[in-house]
């Protein structure tokens, strides 16, 4: 036996104690400095805080008195009153030299009454742009003075006050004057000693305005570069830093809980951070004012007190520790001497009984190894000849189930379960059980990866064991009786995963590593057959998905074909008609019949979209959808095409229906459930339900096999049948891709995979409810949105833009071009018109400089509007043109940008879109 030691006994207390009388005083002492620093800390911000709101205020007042001063100027006013904008330039520019010098103004505007800018002192050049800012708005509502923190275009952060200029009892327009926040953030630093960093938001602002702000207030030394952070700009910072630094500080401020006081360690001194959320006049959130408190010198401090109370402490607990240590080890040494010799004897009388022990226990043990040996080959064997033999999974997986759990000596209960990776490579399916209750049946139909006992093991691969029901058993029932698992992932030769098997052990089994090997070994032997019956499948499923594949490439050539001629067709029908309608009274007969034909134009261009969206040749947006209106075309159509016996119960009015979604394919799944819902009524007839409804849902309330939906608002669809209904197992697998309960050739089975698969794109969920002989409900579940749209019959539309610039137009249809040529130069262009692209170009390659925009087709006989693209830009690589195509397979808008074309226009052409593409990129140009 071994004694424990008497020194150690002693010393560890006495070190213990020691280390507690010096660690609680300094302790004590460094948390009290520490609160009083944060204290100080903590003041400097409540007061940088106030300070900020009252110097802005106060420079308010001040700002407001010099307006007041100005508009009292006799020789302003009639300067004013006579629109004389360089006279009064001249006359304010001494004025605004003196408030920058003096009071830190920067701004100095001008307004018409109407809120067009007159004249800007500190940007003349800039002048007769509209004034939308909040200042001058409510200086308008409330006539009296208003002002306001304003983020501007350019990236400036401005104090403005607007004044109404009321010369002889009217207001003839509005003073402002603006002060940058710069200058009142470093007049706080001065009084306070504190630093500050003003950060704005990214979206706020654009790249260009940026860089303008930063020449325009010669700030380009003292900011880092727009790229320096991600999501944010610094517009003001009293502290020198570089990139390197400014990352850094950004990276510790916006870590999660970003608004908490944080400490940052910058050029070797301590800060304490508080960030503040900063808003403008409106109270939009415009980024973040961190506010840096230097507690360097106190901290400093701190730790040369803790350093020398550390220092004192530790040489006398030393001093103290080594007595004792040499003390007390020559008494221990006389101990050990004696109990090393009692040692000794025991351990000689303990090795004689072990040996016998021993020899008893080997030989018991290769008796169970021989028996074991035997029925644990019998059986391997027994699997192997199985998994040569078997064509059919089932029988397969069953008897697989029923050989291991007959070896005797694994202490196995009979009862076990396979589950195999199906359609889902996250989600074991149930395929097989022996024992398994019926509870368990249908909680692991479709167990998810690392869901209970059996997901964990498809997780890591490796066998998972449980002697009891632990807290790994996610999934369980009342009256469960007491077991335990071994869990064995079913691996292909390479080390692909195929499934798990699980058996039942008695509760309280100790874990046998023979038996697992054993298991594992069984689970290998029957690996290759299950890939070899799955590959059998798959290969049946791709044969089917090849054949639908080759329907739908056949279906899409044709549906391109056809959209190219009749969006052609439709584009003079919808132009010549909107012409028309701009020629006739607004309120006559003719202009109601003129919107019907324009109104039937659009549902063709829409019916092309849907045609084209069927097979896949345009890509599917998703806009605002509202449902109740696409139900009702549903159910019309429905109306006329199901038999008598067959009646159509609808209630679809709820007051909001609005989802995110696309339009065709919401009109796929309403239609594809319906259709379902009269193939189960064909025979003996019935009833039709199709419902709307507005549903608030908490979390966990609506949920499948793989999925819940979040808590919200959310339109409800149910389509219900009166029909024959389905049983448990079939509505287990209505969702697989190519599952159908039709007669061959009456069906592909991608009915309702393709609406599951709809449904779950727009964050939606479908449930299903039927029991045999009593129908089916189909409830579809989609995220509301809050969707306003003036869509009155009465709404304002302005003139088309129009402009004198020369425009050349090249289309191989003499309608279309009739069309254009006419539109165009009703609105005051010089139009050029060709049918021959070749022709075009001769036009172009001669005079290339007498057009300021080119419109093509792009499918044209001789050269094609990529073509004819590409050799106008060789000539004049800044020539702006617009591409407009029925459709074609060779170009998209993506492919267009890239050759350089700088708009592109899908027909059937509306004149508004036309008109307005064309200004645009016109508009642009002059700009460039």
């Amino acid at each position: 036996m071994h004694n424990p030691s008497i020194k150690n006994k002693i010393i560890v207390p006495v070190c213990i104690c020691l280390l507690i009388a010096i660690v609680v005083p300094i302790i004590g002492i460094n948390m009290v400095v520490r609160k009083n620093i944060s204290k100080n800390a903590n003041e400097i911000f409540d007061t940088t805080q106030k300070m900020l709101t009252h110097h802005i205020e106060e420079d308010a007042a001040k700002i407001h008195v010099m307006l007041n001063y100005i508009a009292e100027n006799p020789e302003l006013q009639k300067s004013w009153l006579a629109q004389d904008r360089q006279r009064l330039y001249e006359q304010s520019l001494p004025l605004f030299n003196d408030m920058r010098n003096n009071y830190g103004i920067s701004h100095f505007y001008f307004h018409q009454p109407n809120g067009i800018n007159f004249l800007r002192v500190h940007h003349p050049q800039k002048h007769g742009d509209p004034i939308e800012r909040y200042t001058l708005r409510e200086t308008k509502k409330q006539e009296k003075a208003v002002h306001g923190i304003e983020l501007g275009p350019l990236g400036t952060l401005t104090l403005r006050v607007v004044l109404p200029w009321v010369i002889n009892g009217r207001v003839t327009g509005y003073i402002e004057l603006g002060e940058e926040l710069p200058h009142i953030t470093k007049h706080l630093k001065d009084v306070l000693r504190v630093d500050f960093v003003l950060a704005i938001n990214k979206s706020l602002l654009s790249r260009d305005g940026w860089d303008e702000g930063r020449r325009m207030l010669n700030k380009q030394a003292d900011l880092q570069p727009w790229e320096t952070l991600s999501d944010m700009v610094v517009i003001d910072i009293t502290l020198l830093m570089d990139k390197d630094n400014l990352l850094r500080i950004f990276g510790k401020l916006y870590e999660k809980g970003s608004f908490a006081d944080k400490t940052l360690t910058l050029n070797n001194h301590i800060y304490q951070v508080r960030t503040f959320p900063f808003s403008d006049a409106v109270g939009m959130n415009l980024g973040d004012f961190h506010v840096l408190y230097d507690t360097t010198a106190e901290l400093s401090s701190l730790r040369e007190i803790t350093i020398i109370n550390f220092t004192t402490a530790i040489m006398l607990g030393v001093l103290l520790t080594v007595f004792f240590y040499r003390y007390l080890g020559r008494l221990e040494k006389s101990i050990n001497r004696d109990q090393q010799l009692i040692k000794q004897q025991h351990e000689e009388a303990q090795a004689i009984n072990e040996q016998l022990k021993g020899e008893i226990m080997e030989r018991q043990q290769t008796e169970d190894w021989l028996e074991r040996s035997y029925q644990t080959t019998a059986t391997i064997n027994k699997i192997q000849h199985l998994s040569l033999e078997s064509e059919n999974m089932d029988e397969l997986l069953h008897e697989f189930i029923a050989c291991v759990v007959s070896l005797p000596w694994l202490s196995l209960e009979p009862q076990g379960a396979i589950f195999l990776i199906e359609d889902d490579p996250e989600v074991l399916v149930l395929k097989a059980f022996k024992g398994l209750a019926v509870p368990l049946q249908q909680k692991c139909a479709r167990l998810p990866f690392g869901v209970c006992l059996c997901g964990r093991a498809a997780v890591s691969r490796k066998v998972v064991f449980a002697n009891h029901v632990d807290e790994r058993h996610d999934i369980g029932f009342d009256g469960m009786h007491p077991h335990g698992h071994y869990c064995i992932p079913i691996l292909s030769a390479d080390k692909k995963l195929l499934g798990v098997f699980t058996l039942y052990i008695k509760e309280g089994s100790w874990r046998d590593e023979n038996a697992e090997a054993i298991l594992q070994a069984a689970a290998s032997s029957v690996a290759g057959t299950i890939e070899r019956l799955q590959g059998a499948l798959v290969r049946v499923g791709l044969e089917k998905k090849l054949l639908q594949a080759q329907k739908m490439e056949a279906i899409g050539t044709l549906a391109g074909g056809i959209a190219h001629d009749f969006n052609n067709i439709l584009t003079p029908i919808l132009g010549y008609a909107e012409m028309v309608l701009e020629t006739l009274p607004s309120q006559s007969v003719e202009h109601e019949d003129q919107l019907m034909i324009i109104e039937g134009a659009l549902r063709a261009k829409d019916l092309v979209r849907q045609i084209l969206l069927f097979s896949r040749q345009t890509e599917q947006e998703q806009g605002p959808v509202e449902v109740k209106l696409v139900a009702k075309e549903v159910i019309k159509l429905l109306r006329s095409s199901l038999p008598a016996n067959i009646e159509i119960h609808q209630n679809i009015s709820p007051q909001r229906s609005m989802v995110l979604a696309d339009p065709t394919q919401i009109y796929q799944v309403i239609m594809n459930l319906c259709t379902n819902a009269y193939h189960a009524m064909l025979v003996n007839g019935g009833i039709l339900g199709v419902a709307l409804s507005h549903v608030d849902l908490e979390a966990g309330a609506i949920r499948d096999n793989k999925s819940e939906l979040s808590p919200g608002s959310y339109l409800k669809l149910e389509v219900s049948d009166t029909g024959h209904g389905m049983d448990q197992k079939i509505m287990e697998r209505i969702f697989e891709p190519y599952f159908t309960t039709k007669p061959f050739g009456d069906g592909t089975g991608l009915g309702l995979a393709v609406v599951h698969g709809i449904v779950k794109n727009f964050g939606g969920l479908i449930t299903v409810y039927s029991e045999p002989n009593k129908g089916s409900t189909f409830h579809v579940y989609l995220p509301l949105i809050d969707f306003s749209d003036d869509l009155s019959e009465h709404k304002i539309v302005s003139p088309l833009p129009t402009g004198t610039e020369r425009i050349l137009v090249v289309d191989d249809r003499m309608e279309i071009v009739r069309y254009e040529q006419q539109l165009l130069t009703s609105l005051g262009y010089k139009v050029t018109s060709f049918t021959d692209s070749v022709a075009a170009f001769e036009a172009f390659s001669v005079h290339p400089d007498d057009f300021d925009l080119v419109i093509t087709d792009m499918n044209m006989p001789k050269l094609t509007g990529s073509e004819l693209t590409q050799r106008i830009l060789a000539l004049k690589k800044a020539m702006p043109i617009i591409l407009c195509t029925g459709f074609s397979e060779l170009i998209n808008q993506e492919k267009a940008k890239a050759i350089g074309i700088k708009g592109y226009i899908m027909k059937p052409i509306i004149s508004r879109q036309f008109t307005q593409v064309i200004r645009d990129i016109l508009d642009d140009k002059d700009r460039q």
